[in-house]
């Protein structure tokens, strides 16, 4: 069974639980528009992050990554 939450300001977004806690744990990490659009690699033509770690060029996670909750791999360090 899933559990839903919701959070933020907007009262209809809901989200499962595991997507509430991977940003938690991740917020520092994760995409936004912000730092896309002020990073080198940005692609702004396609809206689309160039980094070789995202995978295939075609991946989708790699057009608008802070509408799909992806980790900047600029940010995000491996520990």
């Amino acid at each position: 069974m899933a559990v839903y939450l919701s959070w933020n300001n907007n009262k209809n977004t809901v989200h499962e639980r595991e997507q509430f806690l991977f940003e938690k744990e991740y917020n520092k990490y994760l995409a936004t528009k912000g730092l896309c659009w002020s990073c080198q690699i940005f692609d702004h033509a396609q809206q689309k992050c160039t980094h070789p770690e995202l995978g295939c060029d075609t991946d989708k996670i790699r057009i608008e990554p802070w509408k799909k909750g992806v980790l900047c791999p600029k940010k995000f360090k491996p520990s």
